[in-house]
């Protein structure tokens, strides 16, 4: 009997195919600051040290401010990915940089600009858990009419803008149905105003983050990593090889 079932049990664990689920994409580490320099011209380096995915394993920081060029960004020997629009008569800037997966879990954070003149910004850095991929990435001078599709449940956006408002009287905003959690949102010791946003998006679908009173504007989308699942084919196929062994036993 056990010849009999063996190939049958073999045969039920060949149907199984994997179905997919989901976690939220969740922050696991966070750190914002105001920076200010009076260099000209000079290459200035900001370092979150021994920055770490606390358990997570992606990266996400955010550059927002003035007088600032040319905007890089690596995470231990890795280079992040820059999605950034510059530009205005002060070189207003907005930066998002991102990392998926990297090797390693802490390093230093360095991120890197040229100054021109008085440099003002806001940087934030933050690490993520449950990241499988970009969905979407766009940016421009002005305002942003950010178009991205999430396939999974769980996903995550970023935005970011600025614009000349020194007394934050007309800062920026942004109408979205995701991006609901500011990281920083004021001016910058009193000269350009920023927002710096984030959300997670619940339900998956095909969103429009529309920005406005922005000089410059940036966003990301994030879609959430898929976990296979055991399909029931599989797991009859198991419940197969337990029942022969339990009998062979």
């Amino acid at each position: 009997m056990i010849k009999t079932f063996l190939p049958l049990a073999i045969a039920g664990l060949s149907l199984g195919t994997a179905s997919v689920a989901n976690a939220a994409i969740t922050v696991t580490n966070t750190s914002a600051n105001i920076l200010q320099d009076s260099l000209n011209n000079q290459s200035v380096t900001y370092t979150f040290t021994g920055w770490s995915l606390g358990g997570g394993n992606a990266l996400v920081v955010y550059l927002s401010g003035e007088n600032t060029l040319g905007v890089t960004a690596k995470y231990g020997t890795e280079d992040l990915t820059i999605v950034q629009s510059t530009g205005a008569g002060n070189d207003h800037v907005a930066t998002i940089g991102y990392i998926i997966n990297p090797s390693v879990s802490t390093a230093n954070l360095d991120v890197t600009w040229a100054a021109q003149g008085n440099s003002e910004n806001m940087i934030t850095a933050l690490s993520l858990g449950g990241v499988g991929s970009v969905a979407a990435s766009n940016t421009t001078n002005g305002n942003l009419s950010f178009n991205y599709t999430t396939t999974l449940d769980g996903g995550f956006v970023v935005g970011n803008a600025t614009n000349n408002s020194f007394n934050f009287s007309s800062p920026p905003t942004v109408s979205s149905s995701n991006l609901d959690t500011n990281v920083f949102y004021s001016n910058i010791s009193g000269n350009s105003s920023s927002q710096q946003i984030y959300g997670v998006i619940d339900t998956a679908g095909t969103y429009t983050d529309t920005y406005s009173n922005s000089v410059v504007s940036s966003g990301v989308a994030f879609e959430a990593a898929a976990i296979p699942e055991p399909s029931s084919a599989l797991l009859g196929g198991l419940g197969a090889l337990l029942l022969l062994c339990r009998r062979r036993n």
